[in-house]
């Protein structure tokens, strides 16, 4: 076989491979995230803080949790204002909403 044969070859078996690679996973149905739809707004927070492994103090915050436009991505913010005992925290978080285990 000549080089430019093997590569004619060559090139006849990866076009098919990297359309296949490129294919889009099968939706997952929009009932599967239901339950973390749920999870969307604002919430009271609660927090227990730890000093050597033993809980020292607790402060109650709020907690908003919005998706963002595909819904399958949450962001929350974590508020909780300073206290006699504790400074002010902020906490923030971003994460997808694809249950585990995921759908296959």
């Amino acid at each position: 076989m000549t080089g430019k044969a093997l590569l004619c070859a060559l090139v006849a078996v990866m076009i098919p491979l990297a359309s296949a690679a490129q294919s889009t996973p099968p939706a997952i149905p929009e009932s599967v995230y239901a339950p973390l739809y749920m999870e969307e707004g604002t919430w009271d927070a609660d927090a227990t803080f730890y000093e050597d492994d033993k809980p020292s103090g607790r402060a109650t915050g709020v907690q908003v949790n919005t998706f963002l436009a595909n819904k399958h991505w949450m962001v929350n913010d974590f508020r909780i204002p300073a206290n006699g005992k504790f400074p002010a925290y902020e906490g923030h978080g971003c994460g997808d909403t694809i249950p585990w285990p995921r759908p296959t």
